[in-house]
């Protein structure tokens, strides 16, 4: 499945800012499968409990959801430059980047500022 920069982003305002955000232009199993891919990377509190068919279902710690490589990667996504890089990098592998590897550019990116 394709790796949104746009949806991590969205997923992460959202908890940081305990308010809905819009995520109307990806569909249930694409949210999931981010949400599971923060959960995993330490990124966000919670668990990505696996079912029977494959997928998963993922509970989120809502009374403080983000670990601090979701702060960092909150920040740099919210910077159109590191979007940008992000995208650059991703057309090099032919793919999206994974999110330890997107959270040690924010470390830099952020650096830099």
């Amino acid at each position: 499945m394709k790796r949104y920069p746009e949806l991590l982003l969205a997923i992460l305002k959202g908890y940081e800012e305990d308010k809905e955000q819009d995520l109307t232009s990806w569909t249930p199993a694409e949210i999931m499968y981010h949400k599971q891919m923060l959960v995993e990377s330490k990124a966000l509190r919670g668990q990505a409990i696996p079912l029977e068919d494959g997928s998963y279902v993922v509970s989120i710690n809502d009374k403080c959801p983000l670990y601090e490589e979701g702060h960092l990667l909150l920040n740099a996504l919210n910077s159109e430059g590191f979007n940008n890089k992000i995208k650059t990098m991703a057309g090099k592998v032919g793919g999206g980047l994974a999110i330890p590897l997107m959270v040690e550019m924010a470390k830099k990116h952020l650096l830099n500022l």
